[in-house]
């Protein structure tokens, strides 16, 4: 398959379009060839400049919030099935952990996100865990689901943590951004 690879951190010159091996689905895994991925300035251009802090591990194929087709599937996995939809949620926990079992992987000390600390999106196929794909309605572009994936987390939690009720009207300061529009 052909990937953006990172194999040393610079200038946007380091990023090379390569041949790289499809990733076989394991255990609990999908494989997604990539129809749609994201663009996010802060975060790919700190990872490729120096890592960001991160714990980057090179190489490394950038793209968080993938969207595609599942093409295959790895033992144990009933959902999503091959020919589905999928957008891909970022953040993978360990699974195992009291946080994950509770349900909250972001809390997760062994935290990985995709296209930072595991392969990502830019590249034909990903592989990722079953558990972080959620079905494409059919109406919905695989543009605008990466874009969804993306920033609605966010947004709802905002607005849950303000405890709005129906009929409340919130003010989105800086609209002309990303998230804000």
């Amino acid at each position: 398959m052909q990937a953006v690879v990172l194999r040393k951190f610079g200038d946007p010159e380091v990023l090379r379009y390569e041949e790289v091996p499809t990733p076989i689905p394991g255990p609990g895994e999908v494989l997604v060839r990539v129809h749609a991925v994201s663009v996010n300035r802060t975060l790919v251009k700190k990872k490729r400049q120096d890592g960001g802090g991160y714990g980057v591990g090179l190489p490394l194929v950038l793209g968080v919030d993938p969207s595609g087709v599942v093409v295959a599937v790895g033992e144990g996995v009933t959902q999503p099935q091959r020919g589905a939809r999928v957008a891909i949620i970022p953040m993978v926990g360990c699974g195992t952990c009291p946080s994950c079992q509770a349900g909250n992987e972001t809390a997760c000390r062994q935290l990985r996100i995709i296209g930072l600390h595991r392969w990502g999106g830019y590249a034909e196929y990903i592989v990722v865990p079953a558990r972080n794909t959620f079905a494409i309605p059919d109406g919905l572009s695989f543009a605008d689901a990466t874009i969804i994936t993306r920033h609605f987390p966010m947004a709802f939690g905002e607005a849950r943590k303000a405890q709005l009720q129906a009929g409340e009207w919130v003010l989105v300061m800086g609209a002309a951004g990303a998230l804000g529009s």
